[in-house]
């Protein structure tokens, strides 16, 4: 990614793979029932918070921010699921 300014097409891979892991984060968050226009900011917030866990991951050699940013994530998400309970199963 430090080289993306000097070439345009890692530039244009790298936006290209975001947008698709984006996509496919909105697109499973509303598969769950959450709205779409909350689906595509909750999807930027989730790959953010999961790419910054992989980096402290990697500095601290440990699997433990993972598992705190996996917990604050469903607490993140929960709210916008439909309904009462337990996490429903995709719609």
């Amino acid at each position: 990614m430090d080289s993306v300014p000097s070439s345009e097409a890692l530039t244009n891979a790298c936006r290209d793979a975001y947008d698709a892991w984006l996509t496919a984060i909105a697109d499973g968050l509303r598969g769950y029932g959450v709205p779409p226009d909350t689906a595509a900011g909750l999807s930027v917030t989730l790959l953010s918070c999961l790419e910054g866990a992989l980096v402290l991951c990697r500095a601290q050699q440990s699997v433990q921010p993972l598992h705190h940013v996996a917990e604050h994530l469903t607490a993140l998400v929960h709210p916008h699921l439909p309904g009462p309970g337990p996490c429903p199963g995709p719609q």
